[in-house]
Protein backbone atom coordinates (compact mmCIF):
# COMPACT_ATOMS: atom_id res chain seq x y z
CA UNK A 1 0.00 0.00 0.00
CA UNK A 2 1.38 3.30 -0.68
CA UNK A 3 1.47 6.45 1.27
CA UNK A 4 -1.48 7.10 2.98
CA UNK A 5 -2.68 11.12 2.86
CA UNK A 6 -4.63 11.46 6.23
CA UNK A 7 -5.46 15.00 4.99
CA UNK A 8 -8.16 13.10 2.75
CA UNK A 9 -9.40 11.02 5.58
CA UNK A 10 -12.17 11.71 8.04
CA UNK A 11 -13.51 10.99 11.51
CA UNK A 12 -16.04 7.99 12.54
CA UNK A 13 -18.83 8.77 14.49
CA UNK A 14 -18.78 7.30 17.76
CA UNK A 15 -19.69 7.62 21.60
CA UNK A 16 -17.55 6.98 25.02
CA UNK A 17 -19.26 6.04 28.20
CA UNK A 18 -18.17 7.30 31.69
CA UNK A 19 -19.38 4.38 33.97
CA UNK A 20 -19.49 6.00 37.46
CA UNK A 21 -20.01 3.59 40.51
CA UNK A 22 -20.80 4.68 43.96
CA UNK A 23 -17.25 5.38 45.19
CA UNK A 24 -16.36 7.39 42.10
CA UNK A 25 -14.64 5.26 40.63
CA UNK A 26 -14.48 4.44 37.08
CA UNK A 27 -15.55 0.74 34.97
CA UNK A 28 -12.12 -0.03 33.20
CA UNK A 29 -11.63 -2.60 30.28
CA UNK A 30 -8.39 -4.68 29.49
CA UNK A 31 -8.56 -4.58 25.65
CA UNK A 32 -8.84 -8.32 24.06
CA UNK A 33 -7.37 -6.98 20.94
CA UNK A 34 -4.30 -5.61 22.37
CA UNK A 35 -1.39 -7.37 23.50
CA UNK A 36 -0.64 -4.84 25.71
CA UNK A 37 -1.94 -3.72 29.46
CA UNK A 38 -4.02 -1.24 27.58
CA UNK A 39 -7.29 -0.36 29.53
CA UNK A 40 -10.19 1.70 27.96
CA UNK A 41 -13.71 3.11 28.47
CA UNK A 42 -16.56 1.36 26.65
CA UNK A 43 -16.92 3.26 23.47
CA UNK A 44 -18.14 1.86 20.10
CA UNK A 45 -19.86 2.88 16.74
CA UNK A 46 -23.28 5.03 15.97
CA UNK A 47 -25.55 2.73 13.77
CA UNK A 48 -27.71 4.69 11.18
CA UNK A 49 -30.79 5.99 12.79
CA UNK A 50 -29.21 6.10 15.92
CA UNK A 51 -28.93 9.08 18.27
CA UNK A 52 -25.61 9.38 20.27
CA UNK A 53 -27.88 8.46 23.72
CA UNK A 54 -29.21 5.44 22.40
CA UNK A 55 -25.84 4.11 20.82
CA UNK A 56 -24.45 4.94 24.41
CA UNK A 57 -26.94 2.87 26.02
CA UNK A 58 -26.81 0.26 23.06
CA UNK A 59 -22.84 0.26 23.00
CA UNK A 60 -22.84 -0.29 27.41
CA UNK A 61 -24.80 -2.57 27.23
CA UNK A 62 -23.25 -4.74 24.50
CA UNK A 63 -19.72 -3.98 25.98
CA UNK A 64 -20.52 -4.46 29.79
CA UNK A 65 -23.42 -6.60 29.70
CA UNK A 66 -25.18 -4.06 32.16
CA UNK A 67 -29.11 -3.77 31.52
CA UNK A 68 -30.46 0.03 30.50
CA UNK A 69 -32.61 0.00 33.97
CA UNK A 70 -28.86 -0.01 36.09
CA UNK A 71 -27.39 3.18 34.07
CA UNK A 72 -28.42 6.98 34.37
CA UNK A 73 -27.23 9.31 31.97
CA UNK A 74 -25.71 12.08 34.32
CA UNK A 75 -24.95 14.79 31.18
CA UNK A 76 -22.50 14.69 28.25
CA UNK A 77 -19.99 16.40 26.47
CA UNK A 78 -20.73 19.45 25.17
CA UNK A 79 -19.27 19.04 21.48
CA UNK A 80 -17.53 16.36 19.51
CA UNK A 81 -13.72 14.79 20.50
CA UNK A 82 -11.35 13.75 17.73
CA UNK A 83 -8.70 11.66 18.09
CA UNK A 84 -6.07 10.46 15.18
CA UNK A 85 -5.10 6.89 15.43
CA UNK A 86 -1.42 6.17 14.53
CA UNK A 87 -0.93 6.41 10.67
CA UNK A 88 0.26 2.66 10.43
CA UNK A 89 -2.73 1.23 11.90
CA UNK A 90 -5.22 3.02 9.19
CA UNK A 91 -5.36 0.50 7.20
CA UNK A 92 -5.92 -2.27 9.70
CA UNK A 93 -9.15 -0.74 10.75
CA UNK A 94 -12.83 0.53 9.02
CA UNK A 95 -11.19 -0.75 6.20
CA UNK A 96 -8.83 2.42 6.16
CA UNK A 97 -11.96 4.94 5.63
CA UNK A 98 -10.71 7.21 8.48
CA UNK A 99 -8.24 8.73 10.37
CA UNK A 100 -9.07 8.14 13.69
CA UNK A 101 -12.79 8.87 15.58
CA UNK A 102 -15.01 11.52 16.77
CA UNK A 103 -16.69 11.15 19.88
CA UNK A 104 -19.82 12.19 21.89
CA UNK A 105 -19.43 11.01 25.04
CA UNK A 106 -21.56 9.99 28.40
CA UNK A 107 -21.62 9.80 32.10
CA UNK A 108 -23.31 7.05 33.65
CA UNK A 109 -23.91 6.69 36.79
CA UNK A 110 -23.77 3.08 38.04
CA UNK A 111 -26.84 2.00 39.88
CA UNK A 112 -26.35 -2.21 39.84
CA UNK A 113 -23.93 -4.54 41.67
CA UNK A 114 -20.70 -5.82 40.43
CA UNK A 115 -22.38 -9.11 39.53
CA UNK A 116 -24.53 -6.87 37.33
CA UNK A 117 -21.25 -6.51 34.88
CA UNK A 118 -20.93 -9.60 32.48
CA UNK A 119 -17.92 -8.91 29.79
CA UNK A 120 -18.16 -12.40 28.41
CA UNK A 121 -20.88 -10.77 25.90
CA UNK A 122 -21.93 -11.79 22.44
CA UNK A 123 -18.99 -9.68 20.62
CA UNK A 124 -16.39 -9.33 23.84
CA UNK A 125 -13.89 -6.27 23.64
CA UNK A 126 -12.56 -6.83 27.32
CA UNK A 127 -10.69 -9.73 28.89
CA UNK A 128 -11.32 -8.52 31.89
CA UNK A 129 -12.16 -5.36 34.27
CA UNK A 130 -11.65 -3.05 37.14
CA UNK A 131 -13.00 -0.05 38.68
CA UNK A 132 -10.28 2.70 38.93
CA UNK A 133 -9.65 6.26 39.50
CA UNK A 134 -9.31 8.86 36.81
CA UNK A 135 -5.45 9.27 37.27
CA UNK A 136 -5.17 4.88 37.12
CA UNK A 137 -6.79 5.03 33.78
CA UNK A 138 -5.12 8.31 32.46
CA UNK A 139 -1.78 5.99 33.48
CA UNK A 140 -2.68 2.68 31.29
CA UNK A 141 -4.68 4.11 28.84
CA UNK A 142 -3.55 3.62 25.04
CA UNK A 143 -1.39 6.81 24.45
CA UNK A 144 -2.97 8.45 21.84
CA UNK A 145 -6.12 8.41 23.33
CA UNK A 146 -5.04 10.21 26.29
CA UNK A 147 -5.35 14.06 25.53
CA UNK A 148 -9.23 12.94 24.40
CA UNK A 149 -9.79 11.24 28.14
CA UNK A 150 -8.19 14.39 29.37
CA UNK A 151 -10.43 16.90 27.74
CA UNK A 152 -13.44 14.24 28.84
CA UNK A 153 -12.48 13.85 32.69
CA UNK A 154 -12.01 17.50 32.42
CA UNK A 155 -15.61 17.73 31.10
CA UNK A 156 -17.29 15.41 32.95
CA UNK A 157 -15.00 13.73 35.55
CA UNK A 158 -17.12 15.71 38.33
CA UNK A 159 -20.58 13.94 37.65
CA UNK A 160 -20.89 10.67 39.74
CA UNK A 161 -22.26 9.33 43.23
CA UNK A 162 -19.66 10.68 44.68
CA UNK A 163 -20.87 14.45 43.87
CA UNK A 164 -24.22 13.76 46.24
CA UNK A 165 -22.46 15.45 49.07
CA UNK A 166 -22.97 18.76 47.15
CA UNK A 167 -26.50 18.11 47.06
CA UNK A 168 -27.71 19.65 50.47
CA UNK A 169 -25.43 22.59 49.90
CA UNK A 170 -27.79 23.43 47.14
CA UNK A 171 -30.55 24.90 49.56
CA UNK A 172 -28.03 27.00 51.85
CA UNK A 173 -26.46 28.34 48.51
CA UNK A 174 -29.82 29.34 47.21
CA UNK A 175 -30.83 31.22 50.58
CA UNK A 176 -27.72 33.08 50.39
CA UNK A 177 -28.71 34.61 46.84
CA UNK A 178 -32.14 35.72 48.45
CA UNK A 179 -29.79 37.19 51.17
CA UNK A 180 -27.85 38.51 48.60
CA UNK A 181 -31.29 39.83 47.06
CA UNK A 182 -33.32 40.27 50.02
CA UNK A 183 -30.88 41.40 52.42
CA UNK A 184 -28.72 40.26 55.27
CA UNK A 185 -30.42 37.55 57.82
CA UNK A 186 -31.29 38.53 61.22
CA UNK A 187 -30.23 36.01 63.61
CA UNK A 188 -31.87 36.48 66.91
CA UNK A 189 -33.72 34.14 69.64
CA UNK A 190 -36.46 33.99 67.26
CA UNK A 191 -34.60 32.37 64.21
CA UNK A 192 -36.16 29.93 61.88
CA UNK A 193 -34.86 26.16 60.95
CA UNK A 194 -31.72 26.75 58.98
CA UNK A 195 -30.80 30.32 59.87
CA UNK A 196 -27.50 29.46 61.43
CA UNK A 197 -26.21 27.10 58.18
CA UNK A 198 -27.96 30.25 56.66
CA UNK A 199 -25.31 32.56 58.61
CA UNK A 200 -22.83 30.69 58.43
CA UNK A 201 -22.91 30.05 54.53
CA UNK A 202 -23.12 34.09 54.23
CA UNK A 203 -20.10 34.49 56.17
CA UNK A 204 -18.10 31.84 54.04
CA UNK A 205 -19.09 33.31 51.06
CA UNK A 206 -18.69 37.22 52.64
CA UNK A 207 -15.02 35.99 53.06
CA UNK A 208 -14.59 35.15 49.51
CA UNK A 209 -16.40 38.03 48.30
CA UNK A 210 -15.82 41.21 50.49
CA UNK A 211 -18.24 43.20 48.83
CA UNK A 212 -21.46 41.31 49.83
CA UNK A 213 -20.73 42.72 53.29
CA UNK A 214 -21.74 46.17 51.56
CA UNK A 215 -25.07 44.91 50.73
Amino acid sequence: MGVIDVSKLGYRKNVGMILINAKGHIFSGKRLDNNTSAWQMPQGGIDEGETPETAAFRELTEETGIHRSKARVLGSTAGWLSYDIPVKLIPQLWNGQYRGQEQKWFAFEFLGKDADINIVTEEPEFSEWAWKSKDDLLSSIIPFKVEVYQKVFLELGHLGAHDKRAIPLVGVALKIILVVVLGRPVIGPHHHLGDHRLAKGFALVQMRHPFLGQL
